[in-house]
Formats: structure tokens, C-alpha cells, sequence
């Protein structure tokens, strides 16, 4: 994605007001499918609705801390394989975000350790998400996606997570490695909320999950 003329590294995130996609409606973690997945991400909200908007984070290692033994036991040691499509992708249902000249419509696919270990901390954190794990390596796929199916509901409980209330430049900065989130769409058009969103986003560029 292109970002800002003056800045970059800035990636100027806008939601149109008659768009009903909002960037982010689902539980992930940012481009978990790169070899060298986000480390930090930090979004400043540039322009927001009057109502709604609210992104929620769910906490990994707490996670994988309580994560039933059983699927444990089946998972550890195991990888699995994120996948995504290009930056065009994620901009072509945006009519006010630009992509850059080359247009980028591949797919991207690394395996990652399902449960990875923080480079900073040494803690156990469970590394999947909903958006973009596709499937458990060495399990048929059958099996994989039950199993997967089970993981993402424990980690959308309400306890592991919490709720950040955007306000006008209000500055959010999160360790992607260790969180996922969830950018929720409740202020567009067919629901009766069509509002703008405006958001400036930088991502710090972490390591190979290990």
C-alpha cells in the first residue's frame, strides 16, 4: 500500500462513508503471514465516527496459558500455514486508498509455530488466528480445521480480552506478536451508522516466529 507523500512509512487508512467494509473485521494478527511478521504496530485515529469504531485485542499468552490440555498436547511442536493475497487485496473495496503503481495481487504463504515463544520476554504465545491460519501441518485438513475451529473460539472468549474506545487523536500501540484484534464495523452504512474513518498506521518489522 502507498503511503503518505510526506511520511511513507505512514499508511493512511480510510473508510469512505457509504463503504460498509471496515479494515480489520476480524480476529488477527498483522501480516502473520510474512516471513517476518509485524512486530509492533502503532495507529493514531485521524478522523472518527461519533459512535462505534472500538477495536478489541485478545491477550495470546494468556491464551495459551489456558488453552484445554488435550489441544495442547495435539499441537505442540506443530506449524501451521498463514496465507493471505496481496496489498491489492486489502485496498481494492476502499475507493479513497491508494495501492502503489505495481499492482500486488500474489499470495503469501509462510508456515509459523503454532505456539511461538516472545524473543524479548521467553514467554509461550499461541501464534494463530482466524484471518489467516489456513491449516495445522501434518493433520489432515479435516482434523485441522476442527481443531483450529476450537482454538479461535477460546481465543475470542471476553476474558482474555479488551476494548480500546477510540477518541480523536488518540494514539494505540500494540505488540502484534503477542495480541491479535479485532476492528469492529458497527458504524457503517447498512446499519444505519455511514460515517467516515480516517486512521494513520506504522508497522515496526519484527522476526521469524521461533
Amino acid at each position: 500500500m502507498k503511503g503518505l507523500k510526506e511520511h511513507p512509512e505512514i499508511v493512511r487508512i480510510i473508510k469512505a462513508e457509504d463503504e460498509k467494509n471496515q479494515w480489520g473485521e476480524n480476529w488477527h494478527s498483522d501480516v502473520s503471514y510474512n516471513f517476518k511478521p509485524t512486530k509492533a504496530v502503532i495507529l493514531k485515529s485521524i478522523k472518527i465516527p461519533p459512535v462505534g469504531g472500538d477495536t478489541c485485542f485478545a491477550n495470546m499468552e494468556l491464551a495459551w496459558e489456558t488453552l484445554d490440555e488435550e489441544i495442547k498436547d495435539k499441537i505442540k511442536d506443530k506449524k501451521a500455514v498463514h496465507s493471505s493475497l496481496g496489498a491489492e487485496f486489502f485496498i481494492e473495496k476502499y475507493k479513497k486508498m491508494e495501492g502503489n503503481e505495481k499492482k500486488n495481487y500474489d499470495e503469501y504463504s509462510n508456515e509459523h509455530p503454532i505456539v511461538r515463544t516472545h524473543p524479548e520476554t521467553g514467554k509461550k504465545i499461541l501464534f494463530v488466528n482466524w484471518t489467516y491460519t489456513k491449516k495445522i501441518i501434518g493433520m489432515d485438513q479435516i482434523e485441522s480445521d476442527e481443531i483450529l475451529k476450537k482454538i479461535f473460539e477460546h481465543q475470542a472468549k471476553l476474558e482474555l480480552t479488551c476494548r480500546f474506545t477510540w477518541t480523536e487523536n488518540a494514539v494505540c500501540i500494540w505488540d502484534n506478536r503477542s495480541v491479535i484484534h479485532f476492528a469492529i464495523a458497527d458504524f457503517y452504512n447498512g446499519r444505519g451508522l455511514g460515517y467516515e474513518r480516517i486512521m494513520d498506521r506504522i508497522a515496526i518489522e519484527g522476526d521469524h516466529p521461533q
